[in-house]
């Protein structure tokens, strides 16, 4: 018998070189996906928080038009507190905060309101994070429709925080 045909039939299991090796690639592979990922998870707060928003808009858009009132969403501190949907004071529907890192505009935080048929009142909103790679704007007609346009950003979609 050969010393190989002895070394492969006792071996079982890593060697500490072995795993050495496998822990530095996976920490290299690592380091290379991390700007990457961040972006990612950044663009995927601003989709989802535009989608929120444009959700609550609709939300409150048909509430007026079922209704027949006047309904209004009031977002509270810069967006970063609750943001309700009210009828005739009444409270109907709660939006939660937004992340800390993600800008909404207009800042400060103007009142958006929809009249019984579905006219809006108001401005547009425009989403933006600091590590994103896009940044979207809602569009709000007087009609009340509501458009989402992406837009890529050159730079950086905020230059603050």
């Amino acid at each position: 018998m050969d010393i190989h045909t002895i070394l492969a039939r006792n071996s079982k299991g890593f060697t500490l070189i072995e795993l050495m090796v496998t822990l530095a690639v996976l920490g290299i592979l690592a380091a290379i996906a991390y700007p990457s990922l961040t972006t990612t998870i950044a663009n995927n707060r601003v989709s989802s928080q535009s989608e929120n928003i444009r959700a609550i808009l609709d939300f409150a858009r048909s509430e007026a038009i079922t209704r027949g009132e006047i309904v209004t969403v009031s977002p509270s501190s810069n967006w970063q507190g609750n943001t309700t949907v009210v009828v005739d004071g009444n409270t109907i529907k709660n939006l939660p905060a937004f992340d800390s890192k993600t800008v909404i505009t207009p800042s400060p935080a103007t009142t958006l309101s929809f009249n019984s048929m579905g006219l809006f009142t108001g401005s547009n909103i425009s989403i933006k994070h600091k590590n994103a790679s896009f940044k979207s704007d809602l569009g709000i007609g007087s009609g009340g429709t509501i458009s989402l346009t992406k837009t890529p950003c050159t730079i950086s979609c905020v230059t603050t925080e």
